[in-house]
């Protein structure tokens, strides 16, 4: 009798169950229980995911300022200091009753050139990004204004820019000052009588060609040394810009610097 009853409240049980709405039937709970805990832990591990991407870009980001905090440092160190120094040292060579004149101009020349140098690093650092056009007007209007001082010396000039694209002001900056260096050095040393710029853009990469038609030197590390390049080449490599230099004795000399315009 005890197991008859026991076997009825089973059936009985089982087609309760089998008339159950599907929302209260046991294998559905289940799965919903299942599907919940599922999208709980997925949530949750998008959630890491996405506070750690975004923790991973903030150190990228850090990292780039430091970066560029530490080049903007050694520009200022390596030209606005050393100029400021050699002006000190000028103005303490003597008493000022008796320091020549000669101390004196070159004292007030060295001035000027910390002042342009100033302006120059401001230009580039108080932009998000620099144009290619401004970039190229600032390296013709350096070359002019070095090339009145050198009698004998014509400028050739040239542009080749499609469209006008913009790059990091620390890049535009570093490869300005490699211009400088380049066309003070041309000026000072090739004896030559054209000095011939030529900046244009092709595959997304700015093209800086600086040649003259000077003496020339030889392509090794003495002459690199005595040609004043390895501060070239060094900045040229902070900005992972391709450098090319091509001169032989009595044949001029030509130096070429490619710089992709991506953003990065």
């Amino acid at each position: 009798l005890i197991f008859a009853r026991y076997t009825k409240s089973v059936t009985l049980y089982r087609q309760m169950l089998g008339r159950a709405p599907i929302y209260l039937q046991i294998w559905f709970i289940i799965s919903l229980s299942v599907l919940a805990v599922s999208i709980i832990v997925l949530i949750s591990i998008w959630i890491v995911k996405a506070r750690y991407q975004s923790r991973l870009r903030q150190l990228e980001v850090n990292h780039k300022i430091q970066l560029e905090r530490e080049r903007i440092s050694r520009d200022l160190h390596d030209h606005v200091g050393s100029q400021l120094t050699f002006i000190i040292n000028q103005l303490d060579g003597g008493h000022p009753e008796i320091m020549m004149k000669e101390q004196l101009s070159d004292a007030r020349d060295a001035a000027k050139l910390t002042m342009g140098n100033l302006r120059e690093t401001i230009w580039a650092l108080h932009r998000e990004t620099i144009t290619v056009v401004d970039f190229t007007d600032r390296v013709k209007e350096f070359a002019m204004k070095q090339l009145k001082s050198k009698r004998g010396m014509q400028l050739d000039f040239n542009e080749r820019l499609n469209t006008d694209h913009t790059f990091n002001p620390s890049k535009a900056l570093n490869l300005f000052r490699i211009a400088q260096e380049v066309i003070n050095n041309a000026i000072k040393h090739s004896e030559g009588s054209l000095l011939s710029i030529t900046i244009e853009q092709a595959d997304g990469c700015l093209k800086l060609l600086i040649a003259d038609n000077g003496k020339g030197f030889s392509v090794d590390k003495t002459g690199q040394n005595g040609y004043g390049l390895q501060n070239i080449i060094f900045r040229a490599k902070e900005i992972d810009a391709a450098f090319l230099i091509s001169s032989l004795p009595g044949k001029g000399a030509s130096i070429t610097v490619s710089l992709s315009l991506s953003p990065s």
